[in-house]
């Protein structure tokens, strides 16, 4: 089977409210927050929504928001007063991929998609519960930043950030990790591209 990874367009928002209904709480489903129409409309223009299509037919989404523009969603409040982080610092998700196409790295492929025009850090979350998507983070290469609580849920919040070598450095403890994406220290360290490089900050 063959899939198609591109930026989402106004065209897709249907069928991502659709597969978005499917997978919420009371139909099942994991996802935390109900996204509307226009949230998506604007993230397609700011080219931090992309989705992934089967023979045309659209099977997941990703979005990048900035740290900002969630900044007064209360699970958002608790990661972050929990895990502090730096301002060029973006949030990755939600991500949403069909259940039967679950398991074939399609929320990578979606990351290294937004990755490619966001070029930035990046920090998630994810229900402590939900086994398929911690190993689908870690294997995606975020680090586990530790965990955190909302409304008596249990979450875990991921960073993504690019190792480097440094001598004598320790190997950082799950909660450096917060700390390295605001002041990019303790040997884990976030990719830094200049002022120049950094696209603007999505959906302000």
């Amino acid at each position: 089977m063959s899939y198609k990874i591109a930026f989402g367009t106004p065209s897709d928002i249907p069928a991502i409210l659709a597969l978005q209904e499917s997978n919420l709480p009371e139909n099942g489903g994991s996802l935390s927050v109900r996204e509307a129409a226009d949230w998506f409309t604007r993230a397609s223009g700011e080219k931090s929504l992309v989705v992934a299509r089967r023979d045309g037919k659209l099977v997941g989404y990703l979005l990048g928001t900035s740290i900002a523009t969630k900044a007064h969603v209360p699970i958002i409040q608790e990661m972050l007063k929990t895990f502090p982080t730096s301002l060029d610092c973006y949030l990755y998700g939600p991500v949403c991929v069909t259940e039967i196409e679950r398991g074939k790295g399609l929320a990578g492929a979606m990351f290294e998609k937004l990755q490619s025009h966001m070029r930035r850090p990046a920090i998630t979350f994810v229900r402590a519960d939900n086994g398929a998507s911690l190993r689908a983070h870690r294997k995606m290469g975020m680090q586990d930043v530790g965990p955190f609580t909302n409304e008596g849920v249990s979450f875990v919040a991921f960073a993504f950030a690019a190792k480097i070598s440094l001598k004598g450095a320790a190997q950082p403890r799950h909660r450096d990790v917060a700390w390295v994406i605001r002041d990019k220290v303790h040997g884990l360290c976030l990719s830094a591209p200049s002022a120049r490089d950094i696209p603007p900050a999505p959906i302000l």
